[in-house]
């Protein structure tokens, strides 16, 4: 029996969308990084997701770091996370960006297979000077290695995620065409 070929494009379902992303950009499944910007210093960052994060007697940041704490529980990745990371929101209408970790560094997407990188850049993070000279290096870093690097802003995945969704599809393609190509040399 043949399988059934399903064709994701700009008409297909959020949750189909979801599901071909979930197969395309791999990281650990256990537990993943969020992105946290600290509203008194503007730093930004990533940190494990944990679920004992911020509960009262259990968590004790910041006396104790999240690396040195024995209550740590980590999140592991759902389509909920998914969900919320394309959407650039979670539940409560926090901002929200999931990472994965290809190697020494942090990105917010990976598509290994087709050597895709999707970064997703909040308003706060567009402002630090700091973090977009970093960003500028590691965008050089990956395209080095032969990464196709996306932005987008959160703003645009919660306004137009379809559009967004659209363009990375559009993106993954051409990449395929292009290894196709190479192959036939």
């Amino acid at each position: 029996m043949k399988p059934l070929k399903v064709i994701i494009d700009q008409h297909a379902s959020a949750e189909a969308k979801i599901g071909l992303f979930r197969s395309l950009f791999r990281g650990r499944e256990d537990v993943y990084p969020r992105r946290f910007e600290s509203r008194k210093t503007g730093k930004s960052g990533y940190a494990p997701a944990c679920a004992n994060e911020w509960v009262r007697g259990v968590c004790e940041k910041p006396r104790i770091k999240c690396a040195e704490c024995p209550n740590r529980r980590f999140l592991s990745v759902t389509e909920t996370v998914i969900r919320w990371h394309l959407s650039g929101h979670d539940d409560a209408g926090q901002p929200f960006v999931a990472g994965v970790y290809p190697g020494r560094m942090e990105v917010d997407l990976l598509c290994d297979d087709s050597r895709v990188v999707i970064e997703v850049d909040g308003a706060l993070h567009l402002g630090d000077p700091e973090a977009y000279r970093r960003d500028r290096r590691k965008d050089r870093l990956l395209q080095e290695n032969r990464y196709t690097v996306l932005r987008f802003l959160a703003e645009d995945l919660a306004k137009d995620l379809d559009m967004v969704l659209d363009a990375i599809l559009r993106s993954l393609a051409d990449t395929e065409a292009r290894r196709s190509t190479m192959r036939s040399f």
